[in-house]
């Protein structure tokens, strides 16, 4: 009796052992089954979420070429009239012409509709002397995929509004309504931006570079109108320009900093300390320093007695008296006697605004105004920021065909832009290659 008590116990313990061991693994699976969905719910949302922002941020570039085509087509319609304001200025209260007919943008044809990129509402808005209806909120401007599906990002489908137009902000605000494949919809706000968001100067007290509106997010935010600072990697600091005698002209190009030397037309690396182990700073006339591409190869003759300079791509552009006018010219080396030509945009003279000029700063979304072969532009347009020697920030825009020539330029005095302390500093260019919209 007391084998077959002690067989029992120990039979049913196995059983109770062998049952509690099932319950635990299967406890076990399920529980890494849970981990592994819940693991493969989440590495699906943000694959979902990366291609979404990616696909937004596709929409929003869309919006931005048919913005700019609207800009050119303001422009063009505006030629000719001196009294203009700038395309930011009109889309609220009109472009202040009374002398041309109204100006009707965002609608007939341009290289998004053309290349099927997207489709743009049949009566856009209306730009007139003295009012707009671009200015009367939540105005549809344009879709992708709505009326043509076969536009479709990935089957998401996008209706854009111009929200407000805020000129004194230097900005357009948008909404978009987008809608994915299982009929979701999701409504993100952004403003295409159209000015400089920061610029640096050249302070002409002191030679040191200075900054106009510090980025609250940089790692060297420093303060308005104070010393501009970048950071030393080397050093793990915030630190000065080197100035090296740089001269009165800033440029700015691949995230470096230039001066000119107008008098013998020496470009000169400013932050050659930081970002180059070269012992010299002088850039050659082939654009190295110290072995490594660093600017646009140029022509030291070419930039004698020029005010400033300031890139677009790998192109140099200028602001100098030509033929007794002040002119912003483009430079391209060629196999002409001297080895370049200056090709004229702008002639800022015939356009009423004949004044000495210290600085010119184009924005980094700025068209090559110079045709490239194997470029795909049908139309060209630089934004460009001029500064006299008596302050004033001027905008001038210049447009042109797929072959460039022959250029059309406007000159706009914004007074959103006006600053005293512009009178106090020579050549400025951007800070940054910031994009042209901001996503709230």
């Amino acid at each position: 009796m007391y084998n077959f008590h002690r067989f029992f116990h120990k039979k049913n313990g196995n059983i109770a052992a062998a049952i509690m061991s099932i319950i635990g693994v299967t406890s076990l699976v399920t529980i890494l089954s849970f981990i592994l969905f819940n693991r493969s719910r989440m590495t699906m949302k943000k694959v979902k979420q990366s291609r979404f922002l990616i696909q937004s941020f596709s929409g929003l570039e869309s919006m931005l070429l048919a913005y700019r085509s609207a800009e050119i087509a303001y422009i063009k319609g505006v030629n000719g009239c001196n009294s203009a304001m700038p395309f930011i200025q009109a889309l609220k209260t009109g472009s202040g012409c009374a002398t041309v007919p109204a100006i009707t943008v965002f609608t007939g044809t341009d290289a998004g509709t053309t290349d099927n990129v997207y489709s743009l509402t049949a009566t856009g808005c209306t730009i007139s002397n003295n009012s707009s209806t671009c200015s009367a909120g939540k105005t549809e401007l344009m879709n992708i995929g709505i009326t043509d599906p076969a536009q479709k990002f990935d089957g998401n489908s996008f209706r854009f509004f111009l929200t407000s137009p805020v000129p004194e902000k230097q900005m357009a605000e948008f909404s978009v309504i987008i809608t994915d494949s299982s009929g979701k919809t999701s409504t993100l706000a952004f403003a295409i931006r159209s000015s400089l968001s920061n610029a640096a100067h050249l302070d002409s007290s002191d030679g040191l570079v200075i900054q106009e509106n510090p980025d609250p997010v940089a790692i060297c935010p420093g303060t308005k109108w104070g010393a501009f600072l970048v950071f030393n990697p080397g050093t793990g600091k915030c630190q000065n320009f080197s100035q090296y005698g740089s001269g009165t002209g800033l440029a700015f190009y691949h995230d470096n900093y230039f001066g000119l030397r107008s008098f013998d037309g020496q470009i000169i690396m400013l932050n050659t300390d930081i970002v180059n182990a070269a012992a010299s700073y002088m850039v050659a006339e082939d654009g190295t320093l110290g072995g490594a591409q660093v600017f646009p190869p140029y022509s030291k003759d070419a930039l004698i007695n020029v005010d400033d300079i300031t890139t677009i791509a790998d192109q140099i552009y200028m602001v100098s008296y030509v033929n007794g006018s002040p002119s912003i010219t483009a430079l391209q080396l060629d196999n002409s006697p001297q080895g370049y030509s200056k090709i004229q945009l702008c002639d800022l003279g015939a356009l009423g605004y004949s004044q000495a000029y210290d600085g010119i700063a184009a924005l980094a979304w700025s068209d090559p105004l110079l045709p490239v072969t194997g470029d795909l532009y049908t139309d060209r347009m630089a934004t460009f920021f001029l500064k006299t020697s008596g302050g004033d920030l001027l905008t001038a825009t210049v447009s042109g065909a797929a072959l460039g020539a022959p250029y059309a330029c406007n000159v706009f005095k914004d007074a959103n832009l006006q600053q005293i302390e512009n009178t106090r500093t020579l050549g400025f260019d951007r800070t940054n290659s910031t994009k042209p919209y901001i996503l709230y």
